[in-house]
């Protein structure tokens, strides 16, 4: 419902006369406001792929396959350009960009695009960087800075649309919304009502938003009642009107007959003063109905036909009514006060709700705004530099370079890492010495300052350059490996190694992938046991039977702790603790088989409040060293205790890592764990560890012993 703010009127119908609530509506979709918002273009459209017009990504070998540019087989990236050769002319190529080859000033910066470029000193043009996507490039600050809004989006700064400029750095007035309008989520829309007041319309009490941009019904009169409305409140009533109430029949002012069945006769004309009537009155106009006003700081939308006024807003001491736009504005700035909008210089305004434009544009001079005045850029933001063998830092905005160190005066010098970076070191190396530029063998530079180029590449005879000399690698660098029975752990340069773990008795070092660890022997040494499906007497060093031992496989049987036999059940840790766990969780236990055996029951001990759905999981280990799920089976289950899998058969691999558990779907659960110092030891395989993970296809392991899952697994001979 969209209502016009007017009079207070009688209107005649059938016979009868119906209070009209002192506006003229007009139907529209009751809750919708009418409004007039930016141009289309400003925030619709589809939206541009963010490769649009960049060169093919990578893998290229040759120029047919970049689909533009040519190739860069050394980076396998298509590029602009390889030689200056492949530009137009006035460019050159630098990074795989052509560039304006010009001399430029040495040490400033330039923007292309989102690309910043720093002039050399012999004034040419370099790549800097590339800004990310959520930054602008800023070549007066010489930066690449952070978005302050999102490109393109419209949104309100009090009465007015405010779009981002394409690159985020900058919102810009678009529209000024009119007094009879207010700015909301990027658009003007029409004021249609007083805000928060009730009214009259199409027989009904109507209820009016916020910012009176919108209406609701929210009484339906009957067909016995009538509508009325007084001093911004309706309501359903058993009258035509109040009794004895002033009241308007037109532009005459007079009253409610005393039953209420309608206005008495006769009256005075407002319209022979040149007034208006408002409820009973005849009132002078004093400002135009529907549009926004401000009066002593406050916000007031003009009402009652014009002859008073609603408040909207209390400004307030923090807010400034604004006339031209009919909104209460922030005080941003002290009135009169010299300030700075970017890179121009600017005057606050008399209401102090905003800047005006009042001096040059420092950006022409290469220099930025800063308190109120243009000042030169003198060096890059917050740089560390060398001059005259002392160091200076460059302060925030790049205008000046204070002196932060006098190098020389204490025995130093100046020394410049990078293009932002400097500092003050005694001498590089010892002049004249052989040391290590990296991997190279070389010497110092005669005044300390560095190392000579060249030198002798140690890489080339797979050794490590260090203490002034190549020394060959002994192991891979920070991997774990099998020394003497026990676990040893390679230095970062592969030079040395150091004992990492002891492997204690009844555990021996195994090569896993490209680390170790110790795990359990097959047997315990010097007892009964198992070992590639044997049962006998176990050798002292726990790795295999003694002569004389019974072949369980070439029977069709399983070796267990008590000989030979059909099937072995293997109990993996205990409830010794208690964990929980919600949907789509899995628990697991990871293991590393010795011998062969097939899988034909998995049990894990859980405790389930509700009916659940139990998908019991194999994961086994690729070359990669990813758990892939390769076996899963669906059953429910309910209460505490061991929850089977029911029968199932997969073959387990002797020389291969699976994880075996559960994934529980129907809400939490709990589940039980014990721990270990050492991997435990099954007939067939030794446990590593067990682990919680979200269900996924895929997994990496990270097995810990300090939580290894309560399991039974059954298993027989393939």
């Amino acid at each position: 419902m969209k209502q016009k703010i007017l009079g207070f009127t009688w209107v005649a119908v059938t016979g009868a006369f119906i209070a009209c609530s002192g506006v003229s509506s007009n139907p529209v979709t009751p809750g919708a406001g009418a409004g007039s918002g930016p141009d289309a273009a400003a925030g619709a459209g589809p939206d541009t792929p963010e490769d649009a017009g960049q060169l093919s990504p990578s893998g290229c070998v040759v120029d047919a396959d970049c689909a533009q540019g040519v190739c860069d087989a050394n980076q396998k990236q298509c590029v602009e350009c390889r030689v200056d050769s492949s530009c137009a002319k006035g460019e050159r190529c630098s990074g795989g960009r052509c560039i304006d080859a010009r001399p430029c000033t040495a040490g400033s910066y330039s923007c292309d695009g989102q690309t910043l470029f720093h002039c050399s000193a012999d004034g040419e043009l370099e790549f800097s960087r590339d800004c990310a996507k959520n930054e602008y490039c800023d070549a007066r600050r010489a930066q690449c800075q952070l978005q302050i809004c999102k490109p393109g989006a419209a949104s309100c700064a009090g009465g007015a649309i405010q779009v981002c400029t394409e690159d985020g750095s900058e919102l810009v007035i678009k529209q000024l919304c009119s007094l009879a309008q207010v700015c909301s989520g990027g658009e003007c829309k029409d004021i249609g009502c007083v805000p928060n007041s009730t009214f009259c319309s199409e027989g009904s009490v109507w209820k009016c938003g916020a910012d009176g941009t919108t209406s609701a019904p929210i009484e339906h009169c009957t067909a016995s009642q009538f509508c009325l409305e007084k001093e911004h409140a309706a309501a359903c009533s058993a009258t035509a009107c109040f009794a004895g109430d002033a009241l308007c029949v037109a532009n005459v002012a007079t009253h409610c007959k005393p039953d209420g069945s309608g206005p008495k006769p006769g009256g005075t004309d407002c319209g022979a003063a040149n007034q208006i009537c408002y409820e009973g009155e005849c009132r002078d106009r004093v400002c135009t109905p529907g549009l926004k006003l401000c009066d002593n700081n406050d916000l007031y939308l003009c009402s009652e036909a014009g002859t008073g006024k609603a408040l909207i807003s209390d400004c307030g001491e923090q807010d400034a009514c604004d006339v031209a736009s009919g909104s209460c504005k922030p005080r941003v700035c002290e009135p009169g006060k010299l300030g700075c909008d970017s890179a121009r210089v600017v005057t606050c305004n008399a209401l102090g709700t905003g800047w005006l434009q009042s001096g040059p544009n420092c950006a022409a001079n290469n220099a930025i705004c800063s308190a109120g005045a243009c000042k030169p850029i003198v060096c890059t933001p917050s740089q560390y530099l060398c001059k005259e063998d002392a160091l200076y830092v460059c302060n925030a905005d790049g205008t000046v370079a204070t002196l932060n160190s006098s190098c020389a005066l204490n025995g130093y010098h100046c020394v410049v890492a990078s293009a932002t970076y400097a500092f003050c070191s005694t001498y590089f190396c010892q002049q004249g010495a052989a040391g290590c530029n990296g991997n190279l063998l070389t010497t110092c530079k005669a005044d300390g300052s560095g190392w000579t180029p060249g030198g002798t590449d140690c890489s080339l005879s797979n050794a490590i350059c260090s203490g002034a000399a190549c020394k060959p690698k002994t192991c891979t660098p920070s991997t774990l490996f099998c020394a003497n029975g026990n676990v040893q752990q390679c230095d970062t340069q592969g030079l040395t190694s150091y004992q990492s773990k002891s492997c204690a008795y009844g555990s021996y070092c195994k090569a896993q992938g490209t680390g170790a660890d110790c795990v359990p022997t097959p047997c315990l040494a010097d007892t009964d046991g198992c070992a590639a499906e044997k049962y006998g007497h176990c050798a002292s060093d726990g790795m295999s039977v003694g002569a004389g031992a019974t072949d369980c496989a070439a029977a069709g049987k399983v070796c267990t702790l008590q000989g030979c036999a059909p099937t072995a059940i293997d109990t993996v840790a205990s409830a010794n603790g208690a964990g929980s766990l919600n949907n789509s969780n899995v628990v697991l236990n990871y293991l590393d088989v010795r011998s062969t055996r097939k899988l034909i029951e998995l049990e894990v001990y859980l405790s389930l409040p509700t009916n659940s759905v139990l998908t019991f999981i194999v994961y086994q280990r690729n070359p990669q060293g990813i758990y892939d799920s390769k076996f899963q089976k669906a059953v429910v289950g309910t209460g505490s205790g061991f929850q089977s899998s029911g029968a199932i058969a997969y073959r387990l691999e002797a020389g291969n890592a699976y994880a075996v558990g559960v994934s529980v779907s129907g809400g939490s659960y709990a589940y039980y764990y014990a721990s270990a110092s050492m991997p435990p030891s099954l007939n067939f395989a030794s446990v590593i560890g067990g682990y919680t993970s979200n269900f996924s296809s895929s997994l990496y392991a990270y097995p810990n012993l300090s939580t290894i899952h309560y399991q039974r697994l059954t298993t027989t001979i393939p």
